[in-house]
């Protein structure tokens, strides 16, 4: 164990008391403006997108593969098992937690070539995560987030999109601003409505679009109506939807596919 690591084993230890604060409140991780991220991976990623390293926390049997990344952290704490357990959400194998200072905010600025998609609502953060995972697969330009219910940098989704929040172009605002910029740079607007639409398969997707997802339960919002082309994925069986990250998923691969 490295000289500087301080050992906590205690629940009643200050900092693990704010560390489990963080955790169950979004609204404490934005007044102190951290994020929880673990994994190694997942800290890389957070490493790569400039977030300013603050606390490395490692269960006490941790290995010494970690040790280099732990020591670009200011401090660095050792937990006990049960204290570890209660902070992450992965319960076995070589898992470190790391706090860290949340990225700076991007300028909401699009490309007028560029190809972006339009998240609203969106409330559970597993399938924000997911969705995020699928835009930095693909390669398009960006994810406009309109009106959230669920923190971007929520524990889960951070886990979810395997560390591409940190990487993915992100901006969170609301149907307003987002639809301002979208005629401000003539992007094709193509909204996910049933009626009068077309299939995805035949609209352009391609530079200069913006293609709009609701929730599952209550689609796109009628702020969005006839603003743009409806259009919609198929369907073939007995089912009328698709869980949103997965239509998300065919969206951006079939933006990118158009490049």
């Amino acid at each position: 164990m490295p000289p500087d690591m301080q050992v906590i084993s205690s629940p009643s230890n200050p900092f693990f008391k704010q560390c489990k604060l963080w955790l169950e409140k979004s609204k404490k991780r934005k007044q102190d403006s951290v994020v929880l991220v673990e994994g190694m991976h997942e800290i890389e990623c957070a490493l790569r997108g400039k977030c300013e390293p603050l606390h490395w926390i490692q269960p006490n049997d941790m290995g010494v593969e970690a040790q280099d990344l732990a020591s670009r952290f200011l401090s660095q704490y050792e937990l006990s098992a049960s204290l570890f357990s209660q902070l992450v959400l992965r319960k076995s194998g070589q898992v470190a937690l790391a706090v860290l200072k949340q990225p700076q905010a991007l300028a909401f600025e699009l490309s007028k070539n560029g190809r972006y998609l339009v998240v609203e609502s969106v409330e559970k953060p597993g399938n924000l995560g997911a969705i995020l995972r699928s835009v930095d697969a693909s390669g398009i330009e960006g994810v406009i987030i309109c009106d959230p219910k669920v923190d971007v940098f929520n524990p889960q989704v951070i886990r979810n999109s395997v560390g591409s929040v940190f990487s993915v172009p992100v901006w969170v605002v609301s149907a307003e601003e987002a639809y301002a910029q979208i005629e401000a740079n003539h992007l094709r607007l193509y909204s996910t409505f049933m009626e009068q639409s077309e299939s995805f398969w035949t609209a352009d997707l391609g530079p200069g679009s913006a293609v709009v997802i609701g929730t599952e339960h209550e689609g796109v919002s009628d702020f969005w109506k006839d603003k743009g082309q409806n259009i919609q994925i198929p369907m073939q069986g007995s089912v009328d939807s698709l869980n949103v990250s997965v239509a998300a998923a065919l969206l951006v691969f079939e933006m990118a596919r158009r490049s």
